[in-house]
């Protein structure tokens, strides 16, 4: 009782206090505790969502900016604005600032869910007490990925923090190309930029030493530089990237040594002559006046184009952008305010209604160019010759660009894949130039770029199929070493025996039977034990790979590519490591119908793998692996095969074939074959050195695609590997169907404009390449050997190819050609059929002097796709060379009337062309150009016919 009068007491004395507290002075402190407490909230509050729309605004596309802890990053990703190329390493460079302690992790940019998984990319960082480093990597995205995260760790690998950076990817590599500017006048060479070319300026140190840092890059200007300060490392990297496909342009002028010699012997070969100076027209061969005032009203056009684009990058919420981000880069000159993604009801309309009214809008959008604007132009195309110095130069495989009174001023180097092109005067140029001559030198440097992909792994052109047909080729296993059942059988009956009739009659003669309680186990356990130990051999220990590797020979003069797919799996749930050493080309394979962007990622700090790229190494992270988990990855590198197939008189006929094909590649081949649109002519296996004559190949060994129903799955099973019952068995027939499958529908669809008749065979034995050196594992795989057969190998033996008909072509209507395509403006979808004449004008007079007998022929086995630039539609059109609907006749002017010598669908050999030129070396052609409903209206796909000119 006590106790609770107690507790009353102090609840009194207690309820007391806090009221005299509430009813005196000490009322306004507490007032002033909980205003303070309130201002403070607010504040940190504030600060907070301040920050987060700071955050939020500052992160555009290809940027982000944010603070980890004590260190503040800020990032740019990808080219300018953030795109990114398809197929292509995407550069990242990032500032970090450190307000804190020392530091020591890792930057990692972490893509999407690929299949499930998410994959790391990642560089090590140390960063001192209130230091500020950069650091440059590179990573990859899948087709269809535009969003990675950016994250910060620490060297525990635990994240601190990340944030969301989004990219464009380009629609096509026709798009707007990136160009990289190295010059000591840069303020006069930026004519370069234009809606053709992102332009970025750098400085030597800006050049990596690492070609992947390039690879974003398809143009490099390096004008009179002193690259004698370029590092050994670099000039290599600039010389691979070359290779790879890029283009260099150099502009040199008075003081060529300084920029050229540090080339010498490595991407040039040469002299260089006196310095002089001189005044040139800059006559470049496909650009006259006319066309220059159509290619400024095109640049126009395009810049025009660009700030649309621009303007609703800036105006756009990025969450409406990225929704709409691949329909506004693929906005086009015919594209207005009625267009689908401007039409009045449209999220994007309503949005932009917010700031803007209809007739704002309508200019802002407005690409057209105006008589005014069109007069300007005409204005800016002065006739005053450019007075310049050079340096001239002789250079050696050298292809002139623009030549004046026998010097060649500009002229490229193939090399590799690439080029380079040299110009014997500096490219900075006055701003009153700019429009007439400035225009010349990007239409050069647009003409001469070309974007070289590898088509192995181009997920633009793959499908679910593909994919999975490639991908499960990686899952078949075979068995390294088989266990010894023997052995194990031999044990067992000892076993057996022993515990049985032996044990037990021993036992029960000592009368100590209740023993076998104890010897059976102890037996059982001391054979399980020795059965283990027997069987280490039989089990899989440590990581292993599985590849499919494609060694594709290249033409003469160019580079030989090794492609692998291939699965890194272990059989347990251990993190490990697998260090490369060099920098090697080994990437996420991602399956381009299986990937997709999580939004989860964002709160996800785990990843299942991680690439680390290194100038010396480059290391695999394998972490969060189930066991017998396999990652998917790719490798491709550069080769110099040993040697090449070789074919000689090629000849594919309905029924029969002729000819020889001999293996000079070095190695023992199985499974060869001749692929043919899609046909398959099995050869069998041919040894390295060994020859064999297509005459005696069996009629049954030709494949129809069309008698198995057109199905490319059913060819390669007839053709690889199959039973009497048509199944497949064994692994390694497996794989190589994966790889076949794989690799041929490049060519029966003919989606990658290659030809469509290649030889294909799998070496025999397990072949030690420059891929599995680099590992220290067991690798199970196959590799395969393939090579393209060209037009020049299926002419007889003494006869030369002296090109196509139209390299030659001197006249032609140009509202109904442009020389390759068919320019129909009067054709209609709706039309059932479509008729017109095409008469073009060719000069082979410089041909006539040779001494050969020169003919013409045309044949499909050249059927291939090409990409050309079409003044009908004022874009890159991509035609089948063989798509010709008609026939063709050649005018004959000693009988003053045409012959019909070609009709669509057969193929052609017309003997004598000389006979059909006049004095003056000119050949007049007819085309014929019929085509019906069969075409589904595509009449604008049709082209002009392969004509090759043969001389014998």
């Amino acid at each position: 009782m006590r106790g609770n009068e107690m507790m009353k007491e102090k609840q009194t004395s207690g309820m007391e206090w806090m009221y005299s507290i509430l009813n005196g002075a000490s009322i306004a402190m507490l007032v002033a505790v909980l205003a303070a407490i309130g201002i403070m909230t607010c504040m940190a509050f504030a600060s907070h969502a301040d920050a987060k729309a700071k955050s939020s605004n500052n992160n555009s596309i290809g940027e982000v900016s944010f603070r980890a802890g004590d260190i503040k990053i800020d990032a740019t990703l990808g080219g300018t604005g953030g795109v990114v190329a398809p197929n292509r390493y995407v550069p990242i460079k990032a500032t970090l600032t450190n307000k804190g302690d020392n530091f020591k992790g890792s930057v990692k940019v972490i893509s999407g869910a690929v299949s499930g998984t998410s994959v790391a990319f990642t560089k090590s960082v140390s960063i001192a007490a209130g230091e500020t480093i950069q650091i440059k990597s590179f990573f990859t995205l899948p087709v269809s990925g535009s969003t990675v995260r950016v994250a910060l760790y620490d060297k525990d690998d635990d994240m601190i923090s990340s944030q969301t950076a989004y990219l464009q990817m380009a629609l096509t590599t026709t798009d707007e190309k990136q160009m990289a500017v190295l010059s000591d006048d840069i303020n006069k060479i930026g004519y370069l930029q234009s809606a053709d070319f992102a332009v970025e300026e750098i400085n030597v140190a800006d050049v990596p030493e690492d070609v992947r840092l390039l690879e974003s890059l398809d143009v490099l200007v390096i004008n009179n530089v002193d690259t004698q300060s370029f590092s050994a490392k670099q000039v290599t990297a600039l010389q691979q990237w070359v290779s790879n496909g890029g283009l260099l342009v150099l502009g040199t002028g008075a003081q060529a040594e300084k920029s050229l010699k540090v080339f010498s012997g490595k991407l040039l070969n040469g002299t260089i002559g006196d310095a002089r100076s001189i005044q040139t027209n800059l006559s470049y061969a496909k650009v006259d006046q006319a066309e220059k005032l159509a290619l400024l009203k095109e640049e126009l056009r395009k810049e025009k184009l660009d700030k649309v684009k621009t303007f609703l990058r800036e105006h756009l919420p990025q969450t409406m952008y990225r929704d709409y981000a691949q329909d506004i880069q693929g906005l086009d000159y015919s594209d207005d305010w009625g267009g689908t993604i401007f039409s009045k009801g449209s999220e994007i309309y309503k949005q932009l209604k917010k700031e803007y009214s209809d007739d704002d809008l309508e200019k802002k959008f407005q690409v057209t160019i105006s008589k005014k604007e069109e007069e300007k132009i005409r204005k800016s195309l002065v006739s005053d010759k450019l007075t310049v110095d050079i340096t001239s130069l002789t250079l050696d495989k050298a292809e002139t660009l623009v030549e004046q009174d026998g010097e060649a001023l500009v002229s490229k180097i193939s090399y590799g894949n690439g080029s380079v092109i040299v110009s014997e005067f500096d490219l900075a140029l006055d701003n009153k130039q700019w429009s007439n001559y400035g225009s010349v030198i990007r239409k050069i440097i647009s003409d001469n770029c070309t974007t070289t992909e590898n088509h192995f792994f181009d997920q633009n052109v793959n499908t679910y199929y593909l994919d999975d047909s490639l991908q499960a080729g990686l899952k078949y296993n075979e068995v390294d070493v088989l266990p010894n059942i023997t052995l194990y059988a031999i044990l067992l009956i000892v076993y057996v025996v022993l515990i049985g009739p032996v044990g037990y009659t021993i036992l029960r003669r000592k009368d100590k039977r209740q023993l076998l309680w104890v010897i059976i186990p102890v037996s059982a356990v001391f054979c399980s034990v020795l059965i283990y130990l027997i069987g280490t051999g039989t089990r899989i220990q440590k990581p292993f790979i599985n590849y499919l590797s494609q060694l594709e020979i290249g033409a003469e003069g160019t580079h030989d590519t090794l492609n692998t797919a291939f699965s890194v799996t272990s059989p347990n749930n251990r993190d490990y490591q697998i260090v490369v050493e060099g920098s090697k080309n080994i990437d996420p394979y991602y399956n381009s119908n299986q990937v997709y962007y999580d939004s989860s990622a964002e709160q996800d700090k785990t990843y299942s793998y991680a690439i680390e790229y290194n100038s010396d190494e480059t290391v695999l992270h394998m972490e969060n692996q189930a066991s017998f988990q396999s990652s998917n990855l790719k490798n491709s590198q550069t080769v110099k095969q040993k040697g090449r197939m070789a074919f000689t008189n090629i000849q594919i006929g309905e029924s029969k074939v002729s000819g020889v094909v001999t293996n000079n590649t070095g190695y023992d081949l199985e499974d060869c074959m001749i692929v043919n649109h899609g046909d398959i002519i099995v050869l069998g296996s041919l040894k390295a050195g060994e020859s064999i004559s297509l005459d005696r190949i069996s009629p049954s060994k030709y494949l129809k695609y069309a008698d198995i129903g057109s199905d490319w799955e059913e060819m390669v099973t007839q053709a690889v590997g199959a039973n009497d019952n048509g199944y497949t068995e064994d692994v390694q027939s497996q794989r190589r169907q994966s790889l076949l499958k794989y690799y041929g529908h490049f060519f029966t669809s003919g989606e990658t404009g290659r030809s469509t008749t290649y030889f294909y065979g799998f070496t025999k034995d397990q072949q030690k390449t420059s891929f599995t050196n680099m590992f220290d594992l067991n690798l199970y795989g196959e590799m395969a050997v393939s090579q393209e057969i060209d037009f020049k190998d299926m002419l007889a033996e003494g006869t030369t190819n002296y090109g196509v008909l139209s390299d030659y072509i001197a006249e032609y209507n140009d509202y109904q050609t442009d020389g390759k395509l068919v320019l129909q403006s009067n054709a209609s979808a709706s039309s059932s059929s479509y008729a017109q004449s095409i008469n073009v004008t060719y000069n082979i007079k410089k041909l006539l002097g040779e001494g050969k007998k020169l003919g013409l022929q045309y044949t499909y086995l050249d059927n291939s796709e090409i990409t050309i630039y079409s003044n009908y539609s004022s874009s890159d059109m991509t035609i089948n060379t063989n798509l010709f609907m008609g026939s063709a006749c050649i005018y004959n002017p000693k009988k003053d009337r045409y012959v019909k010598f070609l009709t669509a669908g057969s193929e052609t050999t017309l003997d004598s062309l000389d006979q059909y030129a006049d004095s003056e070396g000119n050949v007049k052609i007819r085309y014929d150009v019929k085509a019906d409903s069969g075409l589904d209206g595509m009449y604008n796909n049709i082209a002009l016919p392969k004509l090759h000119i043969i001389g014998r």
